[in-house]
């Protein structure tokens, strides 16, 4: 599996991210980590893309601790790439119930670098 390190462009470190943490959660079983409180076993924005969308941007932008931040920026810059972004509220929640594999994953990246 290529490192999401080893693309060039951000665009392409997008991608590179998404599909990595795609496998992580479903193939791997990283999934398994996560409560779900809600029957809603297919949301509009899974939880790939919680993981991805807060991931990237604290990889782009390590100087942002505040989690409105972080969602102020992903409501910018990745809408295109993520139109079903919910709002703020109901995305903190979900990001909290996906924060062990969000850990997880930054421990996997730092141990291949």
């Amino acid at each position: 599996m290529q490192s999401l390190f080893t693309a060039n462009d951000w665009e392409s470190q997008l991608i590179s991210l998404y599909l990595d943490l795609n496998h992580y959660f479903y193939v791997d079983g990283w999934s398994s980590c996560v409560e779900r409180f809600s029957p809603n076993k297919y949301p509009a924005f899974d939880d790939v893309e919680v993981l991805c969308s807060y991931l990237f941007v604290r990889i782009y932008f390590p100087q942002l601790q505040q989690v409105q931040q972080i969602w102020n920026t992903i409501s910018l810059f990745l809408t295109s790439w993520f139109p079903k972004l919910p709002k703020y509220n109901s995305d903190l929640e979900r990001s909290k119930r996906v924060i062990l594999v969000m850990i997880k994953f930054l421990e996997k990246i730092s141990d291949q670098q």
